[in-house]
């Protein structure tokens, strides 16, 4: 990225809550250290703050026995929801695997967890991004659990007055089902980041990435909402092409009963 980009963004940061983002982080790296996985996640939520009824009250799915399980959800918020699909996979396999790109990876109690994704171009995100699939398939093969957000991106309203929803889904999740054979868990976040937030991103990238900490410290201390939908047995799973499955899981997503993860947009 240009360095005049860069700046514009670190600005935007200081100017938007990394002060305080900075002192709870520090707060989190000296609770985490007496901590290891999946326990370390119950560190996280606690000190973004997240738990609520959602949380409280989560009903923990039964799996199939030796059977891998794939979760996957929208991506309405950026760090408070990656830390709770996190956390719901550390529920159901200690041993777990996230898929995450960017601020997650930054945090080395975070990252035994934790198989890096790229999506800018070059031939090292290509090999690392092969890597990471490679990890995936062959853990979903042994029966373990991996979480994912297939659009690989922050929801966003990209038109005034649009509803706030995901990017289309990645073929990535077509790839890890049909090369694994395993089963699904859909998870449905309610809510969306500002109207601010999505004005940015309508605007251009770099007002979007420099909003990122302003977008975190707003989700501080607020529960955050979400569903599990029921698990899709790999049976039940139509054999169509990975981008055409991507699509068809994220049907699924959103048109099952429950709370309402899309929002108007400004």
């Amino acid at each position: 990225m240009p360095i005049p980009q860069r700046i514009l963004i670190k600005t935007m940061e200081a100017l938007t809550g990394r002060g305080r983002l900075m002192r709870r982080y520090r707060e989190f790296q000296t609770a985490s250290t007496i901590f290891q996985t999946p326990d370390v996640w119950d560190v996280a939520l606690d000190h973004l703050g997240c738990r609520g009824p959602s949380t409280e009250h989560m009903q923990i799915p039964t799996r199939r026995s030796g059977q891998g399980l794939l979760l996957i959800a929208n991506h309405p918020f950026g760090v408070a929801d990656g830390v709770t699909l996190a956390w719901i996979a550390s529920r159901l396999d200690p041993d777990f695997r996230v898929i995450a790109n960017g601020v997650l990876r930054q945090e080395p109690s975070l990252n035994p967890n934790i198989l890096p994704i790229e999506f800018q171009p070059g031939r090292q995100a290509t090999k690392l991004n092969v890597e990471t699939r490679r990890q995936s398939i062959q853990t979903l093969k042994n029966g373990g659990v991996v979480a994912l957000f297939p659009a690989g991106g922050v929801s966003w309203s990209q038109k005034r007055g649009a509803p706030v929803e995901d990017d289309a889904w990645k073929p990535l999740v077509g790839r890890l089902i049909k090369a694994s054979g395993c089963d699904v868990l859909p998870i449905r976040f309610e809510g969306s980041n500002s109207k601010l937030f999505q004005q940015a991103s309508r605007t251009a990238l770099t007002l979007r990435l420099g909003l990122y900490m302003h977008e975190i410290r707003r989700r501080l201390d607020q529960p955050i909402d979400f569903e599990l939908l029921p698990i899709i047995e790999n049976e039940n799973i139509p054999d169509i092409p990975e981008q055409a499955l991507a699509h068809w899981l994220r049907n699924q997503l959103f048109s099952g009963s429950g709370i309402n993860s899309s929002s108007p947009g400004t």
